[in-house]
């Protein structure tokens, strides 16, 4: 087995609601490793299982929404890197060894990640999806921010919003883009995408790292408004300012 020593550097924040079967499957997973792992719970009913005592999990109930759990836990987390994860899928601690190995010989990468692949279960057997294939060979290590960002908003794939990052640069995003909620599809997802270009470069490393559940839906998403048609409606220039003004206090 690789060393799997440097996972104590890593804090794994999930993040979930009224899926506790999932989650409860996702933490005993966890419970034999060393990393910390943040639970932001916001569901109906508290989550109470045995798997809650290991010593590397806290749980909190905040019934609040997603944005407000996030912004909360930059002050539970005191590692040097941390990667959000949903209650329903699973990491590879081998890959994300590698990802804090790369992160921590090269100061000028902001997020380090791997290869992702689709799980679900038929007839009692696991069967594997392609999933997210213009993952593979992406390295975003432009000198200029301006051209790591064209280059990955040209073709783009959620390479780091599931990636390891670094816990200084989390904090100072998390920080500002969750104070407020814009009303477009994924302005969370778009927005960390966006400042960690801005922070430094990304690497996409040759290792499966994600596996990413098919099983069952994945929480509804409220907003369905595209950025484009939300970007050129007249009536949120105000909003649409505010945007602007906040991306480039953290810039």
């Amino acid at each position: 087995m690789s060393n799997l020593s440097n996972l104590k550097k890593l804090t794994i924040v999930i993040f979930t609601y009224n899926r506790h079967r999932l989650l409860k499957r996702t933490l005993k997973y966890w419970s034999t490793y060393d990393v910390k792992v943040l639970v932001l719970d916001s569901s109906t009913t508290k989550f109470e299982a045995p798997c809650l005592n290991t010593k590397n999990i806290k749980y909190i109930y905040d019934t609040r929404s997603w944005y407000d759990r996030l912004l909360s836990s930059v002050k539970y987390i005191n590692t040097e890197y941390i990667i959000l994860a949903c209650d329903d899928e699973f990491y590879l601690p081998s890959a994300l060894c590698s990802c804090i190995n790369f992160l921590s010989a090269d100061e000028s990468f902001s997020s380090c990640g791997g290869r992702a692949v689709g799980f679900l279960t038929k007839k009692n057997k696991i069967l594997g999806i392609r999933q997210y294939p213009k993952l593979k060979g992406l390295c975003l290590d432009y000198e200029s921010s301006i051209d790591r960002i064209t280059k990955h908003f040209s073709s783009y794939v959620p390479a780091h919003f599931y990636s390891v990052m670094r816990n200084n640069e989390w904090k100072k995003i998390s920080s500002t883009i969750f104070q407020k909620k814009y009303d477009f599809y994924a302005s969370f997802e778009l927005q960390l995408e966006f400042l960690l270009m801005v922070s430094g470069k990304s690497k996409i490393i040759p290792e499966l790292m994600w596996m990413r559940n098919n099983e069952v839906p994945h929480n509804s998403i409220e907003i369905e408004t595209k950025i484009e048609r939300w970007w050129y409606d007249k009536k949120n220039n105000d909003e649409k300012n505010a945007f602007l003004q906040t991306m480039k206090t953290i810039a």
